[in-house]
């Protein structure tokens, strides 16, 4: 009878870290994305403005798409 409280905890305690750490991956790979596109921008000049604007489309997109790449999972689905 006392294990299944804990075996309860254990699962609940485990899906919560779960979810932190997909959050938390999640920001890293956006924020490695936005990185990357300001060192590309810098790399090869490109004008400010249209560095900016591509960056903003950027966090536009993924806000929208709530960071889900929608080509990967259409490949998936169809396989």
């Amino acid at each position: 009878m006392i294990f299944f409280p804990a075996i309860l905890y254990a699962l609940i305690f485990g899906q919560v870290t779960t979810i932190l750490q997909q959050a938390q991956k999640q920001t890293a790979k956006y924020h490695s994305i936005i990185d990357n596109m300001k060192m590309f921008s810098k790399l090869y000049k490109v004008p400010q403005r249209l560095g900016d604007r591509i960056v903003d489309y950027f966090m536009s997109t993924w806000a929208i798409n709530k960071g889900v790449d929608i080509d990967e999972v259409s490949s998936i689905i169809r396989n």
